[in-house]
């Protein structure tokens, strides 16, 4: 080895400590708190309505950044492109934060508890996967693409297996 000869290792090493390694190309700002949800009247003659309007409004806004992604990648393959993380990584955000609102609305009664467990359950799952969708634009892991991509798949089995849990009679049923 020569005077001038470092070994790559030891440059990919010094790379990281600068920021410099894993980044080229841009890189990505951490995922942004969400906005503050406005709540749901829980109570009164109309809440059962009104929440499951919410719930209704939450699935439709859920999966629609996903969709859009989906429709401008339709690939289904990671690219390293600046633009196409950026759109993963907003996906991924907004997905989290309606699952975030979803999850945090109250039952109107004791009579929903089931449904709306069964449902945070499902959610709690989709955040985590979401957060992995913006940690995988951010780093550029294929692997866990991979797994947000399964995770957005398998998101309306999950929810429509917690539909035997609403009671009978109600708007959803």
């Amino acid at each position: 080895m020569t005077g001038r000869s470092v070994p790559t290792a030891l440059l990919c090493a010094l790379a990281l400590l600068a920021g410099a390694c894993g980044t080229a190309g841009g890189s990505l700002p951490p995922a942004a708190p969400c906005p503050t949800p406005t709540p749901v009247a829980s109570t009164g003659r109309s809440a059962v309505q009104r929440y499951f309007t919410a719930v209704r409004e939450a699935d439709r806004d859920l999966r629609a950044p996903t969709d859009q992604f989906l429709a401008r990648w339709p690939s289904r393959k990671f690219s390293r492109k600046q633009e196409f993380r950026e759109e993963l990584a907003a996906a991924a955000d907004t997905a989290r934060c309606v699952a975030e609102r979803w999850r945090d609305l109250q039952p109107p009664d004791e009579r929903f508890t089931a449904y709306d467990e069964a449902v945070d359950i499902v959610l709690e799952g989709y955040i985590a996967d979401m957060a992995d969708g913006h940690e995988a634009a951010e780093t550029r892991n294929v692997s866990k693409f991979r797994d947000w991509l399964a995770a957005v798949d398998r998101l309306p089995g999950a929810l429509e297996a917690t539909l035997p849990s609403i009671p009978a009679g109600s708007p959803q049923r």
